[in-house]
C-alpha cells in the first residue's frame, strides 16, 4: 500500500505546471495519508527499541513525498514569475 501511495505522487511530475492546486492537492493528500498509514503500522506493530526495515522504508517514504510536495510549491512559484 505503502509502494502505492508514492508511485501515486509521481503522477504531480505529469500535470501541468499551471494546474497548481491539483499538484499540491495530490501531493499534500498522500502526505496525509502516509502519515495516517504511519499511524496504524505504530498501533499495530510490537514496540521494539530500534528501527525496523519496515519503518525505515516508512521513514523514506515520507521523506520522498515530502519532497514532492516542495517540488510542487516550488514549480507553482517559480511557473507564476
Amino acid at each position: 500500500l505503502e509502494s502505492i501511495l508514492v508511485l501515486l505522487a509521481w503522477i504531480t511530475f505529469l500535470i501541468s505546471p499551471e494546474c497548481t492546486e491539483t499538484r499540491l492537492s495530490i501531493a499534500l493528500t498522500l502526505v496525509l495519508a502516509i502519515n495516517v498509514f504511519q499511524i496504524v503500522l505504530v498501533e499495530n506493530l510490537p514496540e521494539t527499541g530500534y528501527l525496523t526495515d519496515l519503518s525505515i522504508f516508512t521513514i523514506c517514504n515520507t521523506v520522498l513525498l515530502c519532497l514532492i510536495a516542495a517540488e510542487s510549491i516550488l514549480v507553482a512559484e517559480a511557473y507564476r514569475h
